[in-house]
């Protein structure tokens, strides 16, 4: 029996430090290939998250164009506002200032109308002191 145990300690012995190496081993290459694999996993990651953080840029640029774009479009629409209130008040002057001429214009063909008549009573006048004058001559 000693023989049995002395022959099973060596290969037992033998077979512990073989098991040792060869969990030893494949501790190191499943770490190599775990960080491999961390390393593939890893690099569409950063790649995509590269991405995201260029369309959240992105994104940002579009919305302080947005909101620019929305301050000249109000500043636009106030302007035309202001543009409308003076086309507005434009045309009521001028539509005034048509009535008023168009008042002036009355006024003055009815001051013509007078003068005419005037001027007949004149003609009348001086045709009679015409006829006084050649009387008394």
């Amino acid at each position: 029996m000693p023989i049995f145990s002395v022959l099973s300690s060596k290969i037992f012995g033998g077979l512990s430090i073989a098991l040792a190496v060869a969990c030893a081993y494949l501790y190191i290459s499943m770490s190599a290939t775990i960080a491999s694999y961390e390393k593939a996993i890893n690099a569409p990651v950063t790649g995509w998250q590269a991405r995201l953080n260029a369309c959240v840029a992105d994104k940002s640029t579009a919305l302080g164009n947005q909101a620019a774009l929305e301050a000249q479009i109000s500043r636009q629409n106030d302007a035309v506002e202001r543009l409308n209130a003076a086309t507005g008040a434009r045309i009521s002057n001028g539509a005034q200032m048509r009535k008023s001429a168009e008042n002036d214009t009355v006024a003055a063909n009815a001051l013509v109308a007078k003068l005419e008549k005037a001027s007949a009573a004149a003609d009348v006048c001086a045709s009679a002191n015409q006829l006084i004058l050649e009387v008394i001559r």
